[in-house]
């Protein structure tokens, strides 16, 4: 069992035996002096349990008795929390009542008295063989060595080269291997065990100045043990566009992965792997292969088997530092700069430490910053810590001793962290969050302090407390938990955060001050007038709330409001107007209301807002949101609204500063933004409006002005006469996805059309041709047009002719079931003189060959085909003689 929290155990039935509630049930129920003793047992237990847990390490028969001692421990913790749910019960009882009946309280009291006295009587036994090691009492607090703080600010930086010793050669010989011209992406992997420093080469090497003007374009991703392809193209393409793509599917994030390493000459970093599945590799390699000739992929990796299996040409095996080096090192972590005059007794044991250390850069990192302004009492506690350390392939015993020197309290939250995946990444907040909930924080004696203030000082001890480096970016616990037999059941009892109460109401929120991050509320149906209960809640108390999304569950029968008597109306309107929440609130959700007017406070006294969405409700009056300094995203889905604003000249100072994004969803009433027609000099724009989706708002006429649009999404629009796309002016490179395509000859060409980069035609069932939108696809209606996709486009037959105009980089068609690529007559030998580098043919289920004049496409870079019919691949492919990346996926008759 992990260290902490046996000791926490052991605590908190302290705190139990000593508390007023049990010593009253004790002198009435005559089982005082049970408790007494008993109580003097635990104290002695406590005392010793921190000496035993680190020694340990060093002989099996304490192990044992630890073992023996958790088993009592676990019977004693169920015992008196049963006791303490009596004490709980009895408490709810009114005063004057009778608890138990007095046959029932003699029964009670026989039982408990005799389990704690078996109780006692096991741990009486162990104590006694505890005797045998010689145990040193201990505090609470007291640990073995006392370690003097030292200042954050004078950590080591991981990246910096000037702060990496003894690498020289190392890097020297890498650089010989990364800078060779050859094929494409050849493999160089840099191979050692656990703590070398692998990647601290792998970073010095990738900030190097001669690596960085050989390559152009540098990729870093940190694989570690699950070697998921799908997820590592996600994070190869988030390094190589420094923004996450979320809303990309799978062939999406690898056709932009393609395009962007594209005749490039790249060097990618993969940290950290572990898998040796071949299979894995090749479907990774495959979508690499289309850099430029130069390309690198550099791995770390602790085997050689994955150097194999990766297919590495030269694998470097990174050894330890040397003597002189090491002690640098060691010298380094464990004094100030410039210091020169040492105890002559601390460089002997220094000396013997680096011995110990095996030229291991982490060991000595480790064991320098335990060292950091410790007497030479600190340097021999932990010289003679490693007598029984044996260092093999890992540096996990080294870490024991980071470990060993935490608090109780501290040794809890860490081995807590330990049952998670390697490499998860932790919020603070939900870091502390889970703290919380499994009852590791606990506020100093009269302190006063709440929970949610002890949780970030807490992350804060162990940043400073567990004296690893910037350079250790990982601790694991598995050799300090690998004697667990079985997961304590604490660390699966949730029950604080997972658990449904049936019976919960608003009103148990009024104490929770604490709340932090997200709340969400669920009200379900036609609920009864809970306006009390929504006032009790208190959400104007709880300060820490970040997110807050409120629910009714309707019947589709009530769907937007439909069928609802006029008292629910008026109970929801005067609900949601109590559930008011603190000004700090940053997102607010709600969703199927249908009270007929938004509470005032979702508009006013708000500042800190960044997000609302209103989705799906009903006929209500809509509030201005345009004097919302901090709002950045807004989401509308309101079906009975007709106009978003109902003042004719808002002011242009406050008028949505910083909105970003715009959802309309389904408003299908919706006519304009202002309820007149804005005026052709008014100042009143979107500033700060980038992304704008319009769905099915087929009504819509006029808008205001919206000059920085980037991303403009229009679907659903039905007949509408897209009048409203004149108020809306696109910036350069700007990307367009619309199901219409019809209606791209109405839009203004200098301020829209002119400004495209790509265009997304997705799900447009009216057409069937490319031929209908000749007119448009020119170059000269469409200069920066530089991707184009046909995407569910189910109705579409013909590609035949529309698109020889075009001076189009990549072009799609994707899903469009009715087409027909097979000879159809394309006039492929007039692209050829176009820059297209990208052709992808996906999902065409009626398409069974490539047409010959495909290889008229000689500028051609990469070709993408996932035809399921395809039937054979022409011989006349070879002739694209720019071909560097051809991808075959689910060709399934392909011979």
């Amino acid at each position: 069992m992990a260290d902490g929290l046996l000791f926490n155990i052991v605590t908190g039935i302290l705190s139990k035996l000593n508390s007023m509630a049990l010593a009253e049930m004790a002198d009435a129920w005559h089982f005082k002096d049970q408790l007494n003793m008993l109580t003097e047992t635990v104290t002695t237990v406590k005392s010793v349990l921190l000496d035993a847990q680190e020694r340990q390490e060093e002989s099996q028969t304490i192990r044992d008795w630890l073992r023996r001692l958790q088993s009592v421990v676990y019977k004693a913790h169920e015992l008196f929390e049963k006791i303490s749910a009596l004490i709980s019960k009895k408490e709810e009882i009114n005063k004057g009542q009778v608890f138990f009946s007095s046959s029932n309280q003699i029964v009670c009291a026989f039982s408990i008295s005799h389990k704690i006295k078996r109780i006692r009587s096991e741990l009486d036994g162990i104590v006694r063989d505890g005797n045998l090691f010689s145990f040193v009492l201990r505090g609470c607090e007291e640990r073995g060595v006392h370690y003097m703080k030292r200042d954050r600010g004078q950590s080591h930086s991981f990246v910096d080269a000037n702060d990496v010793i003894g690498r020289d050669n190392d890097k020297n010989a890498m650089l010989e291997r990364l800078l060779v011209e050859d094929d494409h992406a050849t493999v160089v992997a840099i191979v050692g065990m656990g703590g070398l420093g692998k990647t601290t080469l792998a970073q010095v090497l990738f900030n190097d100045d001669a690596v960085e003007k050989n390559f152009d374009l540098r990729l870093w991703v940190c694989v570690s043990e699950d070697f998921d392809v799908h997820m590592i193209c996600r994070l190869i393409l988030m390094s190589a566009t420094k923004r996450e793509s979320p809303n990309l599917d799978m062939d999406q994030v690898h056709s932009h992965l393609r395009r962007k390493i594209s005749g490039k000459k790249y060097l990618l970093v993969l940290d950290d792997v572990w898998s040796e599945d071949r299979a894995k590799w090749l479907k990774l390699h495959r979508l690499l292969k289309c850099g430029k000739s130069g390309s690198k992929i550099m791995v770390t990796t602790r085997s050689k088997r994955v150097s194999k299996a990766l297919g590495a040409f030269d694998s470097y095996e990174l050894q330890g530092l040397s003597h002189e080096f090491s002690c640098d090192l060691f010298k380094r972590m464990t004094f100030e700069p410039g210091v020169e005059d040492i105890n002559g007794r601390l460089v002997d044991l220094g000396k013997e430490i680096v011995n110990k250390c095996g030229n291991i850069p982490l060991t000595i990192i480790v064991i320098g910053s335990l060292l950091y302004g410790g007497d030479e009492r600190v340097w021999l506690s932990i010289c003679g810590s490693f007598a029984k350390v044996l260092i093999e392939n890992d540096v996990m015993p080294i870490l024991k001793i980071s470990y060993n020197v935490l608090t109780s309290p501290l040794k809890t939250c860490v081995a807590y962290c330990a049952f998670f995946p390697k490499d998860y990444e932790f919020s603070k907040e939900e870091l502390i969050s889970l703290w919380m909930a499994e009852g590791f924080l606990n506020a100093p004696d009269g302190s006063g302090g709440r929970l949610e203030e002890v949780g970030p000082e807490t992350k804060v001890a162990l940043s400073e407390d567990m004296r690893i480096e910037k350079g250790i970016r990982r601790l694991s616990l598995g050799y300090v938990l690998n004697s667990t037999q079985d997961v304590p059941s604490r660390l699966w009892d949730l029950k604080f955060l997972r658990q449904r109460l049936p019976s919960a109401r608003l009103s148990d929120l009024r104490n929770l001050n604490g709340l932090r991050g997200r709340l969400d509320i669920f009200l379900i149906g036609e609920i009864k007038d809970l306006t009390f209960e929504a006032n009790e809640a208190d959400l104007s108390s709880k300060h820490a709330l970040n997110e807050l999304q409120i629910e009714w569950m309707l019947p589709e029968s009530q769907n937007e409001g439909r069928n609802i008597r006029r008292s629910a109306i008026e109970n929801a309107k005067c609900i949601l107007e109590g559930l008011k929440p603190h000004s700090n609130l940053k997102s607010l959700t709600i969703t199927n209301y249908f009270g007929g007017k938004l509470p005032s406070w979702a508009s006013t006294g708000n500042s800190l807002l960044v997000e609302i969405r209103l989705i799906n409700v009903g006929r209500c009056q809509l509030p201005s949101f345009s004097n919302l300094p901090a709002l950045k995203r807004l989401a509308v889905q309101m079906s009975s609204v007709k106009f978003m604003e109902h003042q004719e000249d808002p002011s242009t100072t406050t008028f949505f500063p910083s909105l970003q994004r715009l959802e309309l969803i389904e408003m299908r009433n919706l006519e304009g933004w202002m309820n007149v027609q804005p005026n052709p000099h008014s100042k009143v724009s979107f500033v700060s409006l980038l992304h704008l989706d319009i769905t099915d708002c087929p009504k819509l006429s006029f808008f205001s002005a919206c000059p920085n649009v980037k991303h403009l999404f229009l679907r659903g629009m039905g007949e509408a006469n897209y009048g409203f796309v004149k108020a809306i002016s696109l910036r350069e490179k700007a990307y367009l996805g619309i199901d219409n395509s019809l209606c791209l000859m109405s839009f203004p060409k200098e301020t829209f059309l002119h400004k495209l980069s790509c265009i997304e035609v997705l799900g447009d069932y009216k057409l069937t041709s490319t031929q209908n939108i000749r007119e448009i696809l020119t170059a000269n209606n469409l200069p920066s047009l530089q991707h184009l996709r046909f995407i569910y486009c189910k109705n579409l037959q013909s590609a035949a002719s529309g698109l020889e105009k075009l001076a189009v980089e990549a072009l799609t068609f994707n899903f469009c079931l009715n087409l027909d690529f097979s000879e159809n007559g394309m006039q492929w030998k007039a692209l050829n003189i176009k820059p297209l580098r990208t052709l992808q043919l996906l999902g065409l289920p009626k398409t069974e060959s490539l047409p010959s004049g495909m290889r008229f496409l000689t500028n051609l870079h990469t070709l993408h085909l996932a035809l399921g019919n395809l039937k054979n691949l022409p011989e006349w492919i070879g002739c694209l003689s720019s071909l560097q990346c051809l991808e075959l996926e689910f060709c399934c008759k392909l011979t």
